[in-house]
């Protein structure tokens, strides 16, 4: 999991971990009754690890096929 600047999380799915969205990145963005889910992005085969960098690229590190 990782925060962006403006608070949204992003949570990696490599497994059944957000069944239907297996080996993405879903995106919760912060509202006064807490996260809600936005968005997913696919095209990774097993995400495992999140970082945001200080231009807010977000990197994600896959586990080995």
């Amino acid at each position: 999991m990782a925060f962006d600047a403006a608070g949204n999380l992003y949570v990696a799915n490599p497994g059944n971990s957000f069944p239907g969205f297996d080996g993405s990145v879903a995106k919760f963005s912060t509202t006064g009754a807490g996260f809600v889910f936005v968005d997913w992005r696919s095209g990774v085969n097993s995400p495992e690890g999140l970082a945001f960098d200080g231009n807010g690229s977000l990197y994600i590190s896959n586990l080995p096929a």
